[in-house]
C-alpha cells in the first residue's frame, strides 16, 4: 500500500521527459537524476556519432534511497558479435568497475524495457571505432526510491483483465441467482420447500402436564410460525377483528 501511494505522488510530481544536451569533452560528464523524466541524446543524433569517440556520462540520483531507472528509447549503433566495435555500455555504479548492467550494439527503434541500478548512480560510456557509424541514441531516465516496483503496460493490461474478468464472474453468478430464484417462485412445490427451509428453525414450545387442550403460548407460537411463513413466502396477512388470522397454508412438502 505504501508503494502504491509512493507511485502515485511520484506521478503527479513527475514532468514530461527534458532533453540533455550530450557532449564528448573528455571527460566524465556529470548529470543529476531526478523524479523527473530526462533524455541524453548522443552527440550529433541523429547525424551519425563521430569516429574513435569515447564518452562517458555518470546520472547520479539526487537522494541516498534512490536509484537510477533508464530505457533506450531508441539506438543506431554498428553491429558486431559480442559488440566488438561500437557500443554503448552501461554500469551499475559510477566506476568503470562497476557491475556491468548490459551492453547495447546494434539497431533498436522501439523503446526497450527499463533497467535499474541497485546503487545511486549509473555509468554509460559509448566507444566507436574508427569505421562504419550510426545515428546514436535516445535514453530516457529518471529516479525512483529503492524497492518501489514500477508496472509495465503489459502488467497494467495484465491487470485491467483480471479486474473485468472478476466483475464479470461477479455479475454471472448475480444472474445465475436472480435466474434461479424466479424458478423457485414459479414452481409452487419448489417454493414450498424454499419456505419451510426457511421456517424449520421455528418451533413450538413444549406444552407441559398432561393437558389436552393447547396453552396460549402454543397458540401463540403457531400463529407466529404461520406469520413467518407467509412472510417469507411474501403472503399478505390478515387479522380479523376478533384477532384471529387469515392465511394461506403452506404445503409441508
Amino acid at each position: 500500500m505504501e508503494n502504491l501511494f509512493t507511485l502515485l505522488a511520484i506521478a503527479l510530481l513527475c514532468r514530461p521527459a527534458e532533453a540533455v544536451d550530450a557532449s564528448c569533452s573528455g571527460d566524465v560528464m556529470k548529470l543529476t537524476a531526478s523524479t523527473n523524466s530526462q533524455i541524453l541524446i548522443s552527440p550529433n543524433y541523429p547525424d551519425g556519432y563521430y569516429n574513435n569517440e569515447l564518452c562517458r556520462w555518470i546520472m547520479q540520483a539526487e537522494q541516498t534511497y534512490e536509484v537510477v531507472k533508464f530505457r533506450f528509447l531508441d539506438y543506431d549503433l554498428e553491429f558486431m558479435a559480442n559488440c566488438a566495435a561500437d557500443y554503448v555500455d552501461t554500469r551499475d555504479g559510477e566506476h568503470l568497475w562497476s557491475p556491468a548492467i548490459k551492453k547495447f550494439c546494434g539497431t533498436q527503434s522501439y523503446p526497450t524495457k527499463t533497467f535499474s541500478t541497485t546503487s545511486t548512480a549509473l555509468l554509460l560510456e559509448l566507444k566507436t571505432d574508427r569505421k562504419d557509424r550510426g545515428a546514436g541514441f535516445r535514453l530516457e531516465y529518471w529516479t525512483r526510491p529503492r524497492g518501489v516496483t514500477e508496472f509495465t503496460d503489459a502488467e497494467f493490461k495484465l491487470v485491467h483483465k483480471i479486474l473485468y474478468g472478476v466483475f464479470a464472474l461477479i455479475w454471472l453468478l448475480f444472474g445465475v441467482t436472480m435466474a434461479g430464484m424466479a424458478v423457485i417462485r414459479n414452481n409452487p412445490r419448489l417454493y414450498a420447500k424454499y419456505v419451510m427451509k426457511q421456517t424449520q428453525g421455528l418451533k413450538l414450545p413444549v406444552i407441559q402436564g398432561n393437558s389436552q387442550r393447547p396453552s396460549i403460548a402454543s397458540v401463540n407460537a403457531e400463529k407466529e410460525i404461520q406469520k413467518r411463513r407467509l412472510s417469507v413466502a411474501g403472503l399478505h396477512v390478515k387479522k380479523h377483528r376478533n384477532g384471529s388470522v387469515a392465511s394461506l397454508a403452506v404445503p409441508v412438502v
